[in-house]
């Protein structure tokens, strides 16, 4: 009896085997064969089905292949908070300092939409300040994956510091 229960088992055990062996074979043939699965593009496999996602879609990236950037870099960026902040009047009697951190998103044609503080120092000065800034802002070089423009979210931090403290 035993011996017969084992017999039965192994043959379980083959004809399952034998139809995974099938479903692999079949899923190995439609990723081969199928010419619409893939696309090709600069040497890289590229699901069409994804390049269609990215082109058409209006959801925010966090992360992405090419990260958004301002016109000129991080050195432009700098002239350009040292240019246009202005310290509020607000925040200096009580010499308030430190770093807000402002969100935004690049759009696709590199606009910049949605800024707000994340985490600000002073609510009625300085906070104000940081998202007028992102605001006056010029248009960034889009974020992009699998190269398609895509909107992605960007932290800056600005910082407020006195002269003289």
């Amino acid at each position: 009896m035993f011996i017969f229960f084992s017999y039965l088992c192994v043959q379980k055990q083959r004809t399952n085997m034998l139809n995974f062996t099938k479903k692999i074979t079949f899923v190995f043939f439609v990723l081969c064969f199928d010419p619409t699965a893939f696309a090709f593009e600069g040497g890289t496999e590229v699901k069409t089905d994804t390049l269609y996602y990215l082109k058409n879609t209006n959801d925010v990236f966090v992360t992405v292949d090419v990260a958004p950037e301002f016109p000129g870099g991080v050195v432009a960026l700098h002239r350009f908070f040292h240019d246009n902040l202005r310290f509020p009047a607000i925040a200096r009697s009580p010499q308030i300092q430190g770093t807000v951190f402002v969100t935004f998103v690049v759009e696709r044609d590199g606009s910049l939409t949605n800024p707000r503080v994340l985490r600000g120092i002073d609510p009625r000065g300085a906070d104000i300040e940081a998202v007028r800034l992102i605001e006056i802002m010029p248009s960034w070089t889009p974020g992009k994956m699998q190269g398609v423009a895509v909107r992605t979210q960007f932290i800056v931090p600005i910082r407020f510091v006195l002269a003289g403290f």
